[in-house]
């Protein structure tokens, strides 16, 4: 069963893990709303899977490149004004100072997608 096979994976993190998880998929679907208010079409999808010893968490959602598309990860670089641009940043903290979460991004056509991997404790 996949759910009780997810389920297990968030299970086996400890409260710290969890809360720095639970901060990244805030940050990324804050972003995600944020990216689409500038579309015509506003989508954000969201799917959830597991292969392997890994879950996956794939936010993908509708956007417009801006200039600064390529400067995203860095410290008050944002398209939204002044006061923010700070989320990516820390989201990459937290990505460097674990082994056991990843993540990667890709754009597809108007579509922009940010996966979360989780790595199953042995």
């Amino acid at each position: 069963d996949i759910m009780s096979m997810n389920e297990n994976i968030i299970n086996d993190l400890s409260e710290n893990q969890k809360k720095e998880l639970y901060y990244l998929i805030g940050i990324y679907f804050d972003n995600a709303i944020e990216a689409t208010k500038e579309c015509k079409k506003k989508y954000i999808l969201v799917e959830i899977y597991e292969i392997k010893d890994t879950m996956n968490i794939i936010i993908s959602n509708t956007f417009k490149k801006h200039k600064n598309f390529y400067k995203r990860y860095e410290k008050g670089i944002t398209t939204k004004g002044k006061g923010h641009g700070n989320g990516l940043f820390f989201a990459k903290k937290i990505i460097n100072r674990n082994d056991w979460i990843k993540e990667e991004q890709s754009t597809i056509d108007n579509y922009y997608y940010q996966k979360i991997i989780i790595k199953k404790h042995q």
